[in-house]
């Protein structure tokens, strides 16, 4: 149970930014004791495990934070708003997807945001892999349009499959 509910959560939520501090401070000081006896003083330097979950944690906290403020602004709109992972021609960036009845609107968090109609949608394939990363948890929703800019985007996979069938209907 624990492992569905992780993944189907995204690096900038807030579960994520908890274990990225709690498991890099944990193994630095496991390390740090474990290897002192034979390594003396440098040992300490596994400490510095501690700091770098804290600069991992702040990178995606940041992330989190524009990921969020899209989801407040957008979720007025009519239509299903879901965090996902975008991938608009050659950049892929987190953002929020809105599905409405007639529209797909994809907003990254950097970069311009894309609104295709459903009926310029001619096919939807799945996949767990989204340019060159696997998706755990995800399903990679791969759009083929009338127009040549690629477009993908990953969503988690109770969201995937029920997208998939309200686009290609």
């Amino acid at each position: 149970m624990f492992s569905t509910a992780l993944s189907q959560q995204w690096p900038w939520n807030k579960i994520y930014l908890r274990l990225y501090l709690i498991l890099f401070s944990l193994l630095a000081i496991i390390f740090t004791v474990a290897l002192y006896p034979s390594l003396g003083l440098n040992a300490l330097y596994f400490l510095l495990g501690i700091p770098t979950g804290f600069f991992i944690r702040l990178h995606h906290a940041r992330t989190g934070s524009k990921v969020n403020t899209l989801m407040n602004c957008k979720s007025a709109q009519n239509g299903e708003v879901v965090e996902s992972l975008l991938s608009i021609g050659q950049h892929q960036s987190p953002g929020v997807a809105i599905l409405r009845d007639d529209v797909l609107i994809l907003i990254p968090i950097v970069g311009r945001r894309r609104k295709i109609q459903l009926n310029n949608i001619n096919s939807v394939k799945q996949s767990s892999w989204l340019a060159g990363k696997y998706l755990w948890g995800k399903t990679a929703l791969l759009l083929e349009t009338n127009s040549s800019t690629q477009l993908a985007l990953a969503l988690p996979r109770t969201i995937a499959t029920r997208w998939q069938q309200q686009i290609t209907d």
